[in-house]
């Protein structure tokens, strides 16, 4: 997912070791597609 955010012109993404799983065990922060806003999606296709 991280190389498919730097291909599409977002600059500043790492990979984290262990996934979304990770993320949420260490108690960090999630938004839903819903609430971000529109600039920062990807777009699809």
């Amino acid at each position: 997912m991280a190389l498919l955010l730097k291909r599409q012109g977002i600059a500043r993404i790492r990979p984290l070791l262990g996934g979304l799983g990770a993320w949420r065990e260490r108690g960090y922060p999630l938004a839903s597609a819903e609430n971000s806003p529109k600039a920062e999606r990807p777009p699809r296709g």
